[in-house]
């Protein structure tokens, strides 16, 4: 019974009766008057799956060459509590696509990175078909991002992983310790979802840091007892 009761609890969202006589999707070029230049410009990380997508930012910090030297954490966002109010799975893909263009539409979105799932390993169908949902769930955010002209990249799973910890093969707990490390944020530590979203946005950090002219390089500031990839940057 309790199962009925919260089947029934979920909602369906209303339906517009007809189609419209124009496609709907409209891509936008962002103006000065859109984005909000006093904000610094940031980086977002999607953890891609449907029920328990989450997203990242950080924030990015340029010296007086505008070299990017340094980040710091933003915040993270898992609506999971939203989502399960929802029947289908279509209507939780569009929340997230609402939630996205809320969050991030009027922000210097410098990359939207994401998790590039492979599908070559995959033995059951269980599996199989939640990878299929989540490259669904980033189809949409993706066209999303396209229509706000933010750039985004996929990543295969082990190069964050490995970038974060060390480990390609990292599991979720050291995931989250190493992001926990990184920005002190409690929430990171405590939801797997949240750490690989910001796990994605760190490299895209990192990646867009060594790709700078060597003129603006700056050295590598690593804290005691710091693994090789857990570091700090500081400016020459």
């Amino acid at each position: 019974m309790a199962e009925q009761d919260t089947y029934l609890y979920k909602k369906h969202v209303p339906r517009e009766k007809g189609i419209p006589d124009q496609f709907p999707f409209k891509c936008y070029f962002p103006t000065m008057d859109s984005v909000s230049l006093d904000l610094p410009q940031i980086m977002v990380g999607i953890d891609s799956g449907v029920s328990n997508t989450a997203f990242a930012y950080i924030n990015i910090i340029r010296d007086a060459h505008k070299a990017i030297t340094d980040f710091e954490f933003g915040d993270s966002y898992y609506f999971l509590d939203d989502l399960d109010m929802l029947a289908l799975q279509k209507d939780k893909q569009i929340f997230l696509c609402q939630k996205y263009y809320e969050l991030f539409a009027h922000r210097q979105v410098l990359s939207m990175t994401f998790e590039r799932l492979s599908l070559n390993t995959i033995q059951d169908t269980d599996t199989l078909k939640g990878v299929i949902d989540a490259q669904e769930t980033t189809t949409l955010l993706t066209t999303t991002a396209y229509a706000l002209n933010h750039f985004y990249k996929p990543i295969p799973a082990t190069s964050i992983k490995y970038c974060l910890t060390g480990n390609g093969k990292a599991d979720k707990q050291e995931m989250c310790q190493a992001a926990y490390n990184l920005t002190g944020d409690i929430q990171l530590l405590n939801n797997s979802h949240r750490a690989d979203a910001f796990a994605c946005c760190f490299y895209s950090f990192i990646h867009r840091r060594k790709a700078q002219p060597p003129a603006q390089l700056v050295e590598w500031d690593s804290p005691p007892g710091a693994k090789p990839l857990h570091f700090r940057l500081k400016a020459v």
